[in-house]
């Protein structure tokens, strides 16, 4: 079975957290929670994954100045709030089998597309 997923809005990504973190630590968790909380909400209510999984992320950047590798790291909220809208049980290696893909291209407006990939 496949589930597809779409988060509107740019994600922090990795330098952002950093720089939260060396601040305070509350600020770096602060900035995590917000980042998850944009996720959960924006697929709260939709399709549930019940079981084993595997990822594919297609990401769209809106600008070209910041690294891939440091974009794609929002994965972590991403996980973190499907996890807290209930869409799957757990991000641990005994749901989270892998990644199938990761595309990225350029656009007007931030967004990832997500499919997982489950047995029912």
């Amino acid at each position: 079975m496949k589930a597809v997923y779409k988060i509107v809005g740019e994600l922090p990504d990795l330098n952002t957290q950093d720089n939260a973190n060396r601040t305070h630590y509350r600020k770096g968790a602060k900035l995590k929670k917000e980042a998850t909380e944009m996720v959960a909400w924006q697929v709260k209510g939709k399709q549930k994954v019940d079981g084993a999984f595997t990822i594919g992320f297609h990401w769209v950047f809106s600008s070209k100045r910041k690294d891939p590798d440091n974009i794609i790291f929002a994965k972590k909220y991403i996980l973190d709030g499907f996890q807290v809208a209930g869409i799957i049980k757990n991000d641990s290696c005994k749901y989270f089998k892998g990644i199938d893909y990761e595309t990225w291209e350029f656009g007007k407006e931030a967004s990832v597309t997500i499919t997982i990939k489950y047995e029912q």
